[in-house]
C-alpha cells in the first residue's frame, strides 16, 4: 500500500507546469573533495542498482557498493 500511495504522489506533480527559477545547465561531470560511496540495493524497484552505476560514473573516484537485499 505505501508503494502505491507514494507513486501516486510523485505522478500527480508529474503534470503541473512549473518554470524553476534555479535551473541547474552546468556540467554534470563532477569532482569532490573526498571519495563518493553510493550504495546500490540489488532488488529496489524504485532505485534500480543501474542507476546507482549511472551516477558513480559522473563521479571520478566513486564507487558502488552492491546491496544484495530486496526492498527500499
Amino acid at each position: 500500500m505505501g508503494g502505491e500511495t507514494a507513486d501516486n504522489v510523485v505522478m500527480s506533480c508529474a503534470g503541473l507546469r512549473i518554470a524553476a527559477n534555479d535551473r541547474y545547465t552546468g556540467d554534470f561531470q563532477l569532482g569532490t573533495g573526498k571519495p563518493v560511496l553510493l550504495i546500490g540495493n540489488s532488488w529496489d524497484p524504485v532505485m534500480p542498482l543501474a542507476s546507482a552505476y549511472n551516477v558513480s560514473a559522473g563521479f571520478e573516484g566513486s564507487v558502488v557498493l552492491r546491496h544484495n537485499v530486496c526492498g527500499i
